[in-house]
């Protein structure tokens, strides 16, 4: 599995460096700092596909996590004995809390 993910992502970073798309999003940003090769700052391609990765499995994770959380609070007991509205009211309210955190 890790090796066809790796492949799909020097695919994606090879097609933006192609050039055959239209728009300017994340990927083009890191490889036009690829290209500019800046003292301050050097990345190269293994590093951009760690940068996508990273990026998805954060966002990923985030989801993930905050689906199982409230999936969790909903089923407890203490939240079923009451209103679905006010249960989903707390568990809405207490997500709400969790993004901002």
């Amino acid at each position: 599995m890790g090796n066809e993910f790796d492949e799909f992502l020097k695919r994606v970073v090879q097609d933006h460096a192609d050039g055959g798309r239209d728009g300017n999003d994340f990927i083009d940003v890191l490889l036009t700092i690829e290209r500019v090769k800046s003292a301050e700052f050097e990345i190269d391609r293994i590093s951009i596909k760690a940068i996508i990765l990273n990026v998805f499995v954060g966002g990923t994770e985030t989801s993930y996590t905050l689906m199982e959380w409230a999936m969790t609070a909903s089923t407890s007991p203490r939240v079923s004995e009451q209103t679905p509205e006010r249960s989903l009211n707390q568990v809405y309210q207490k997500t709400i809390l969790l993004l901002w955190c």
